[in-house]
């Protein structure tokens, strides 16, 4: 299995925050798709972001880049490198700073299911978050 095969597509996407800085935890609920382009998928996600009382539309876009069979090196959209990660395993984790802030990231795989779990940490930030992504049809 390619990991386009494995991957693109449409997912329900789930996202539970508890942030330790500010206390405004949220949660995010919303549909990603994943759609395939010249060397990679494109990452869109799109849902409602609820951060303690507020609520708001919100989007993100990376791009996924293929680095071998199953490794994926996730892009910013402007092209940034931002982490790794590989699904040939149960489970996948991969750092990085960002500044002097360090983001931490664990990815955990099933069938029709996967997680991306975050530790975020430092001066300007202090989260974690838990993404649950099932695919839809």
């Amino acid at each position: 299995m390619t990991t386009q095969t494995r991957f693109a597509g449409v997912w329900r996407v789930a996202r539970e925050i508890e942030d330790f800085a500010y206390g405004r935890d949220g949660k995010f609920r919303g549909v990603l798709r994943l759609t395939p382009e010249e060397g990679g998928l494109r990452y869109a996600e799109q849902g409602l972001l609820t951060l303690g009382a507020s609520k708001m539309q919100a989007s993100r876009v990376y791009l996924w880049r293929f680095d071998g069979p199953t490794a994926v090196r996730v892009l910013k959209e402007d092209g940034a490198d931002f982490h790794r990660f590989d699904w040939s395993a149960v489970e996948s984790r991969d750092e990085h700073l960002c500044g002097r802030d360090r983001y931490e990231v664990r990815y955990s795989f099933a069938a029709e299911s996967w997680h991306a779990h975050w530790r975020v940490s430092g001066p300007r930030k202090d989260y974690a978050s838990t993404t649950r992504y099932i695919r839809m049809g």
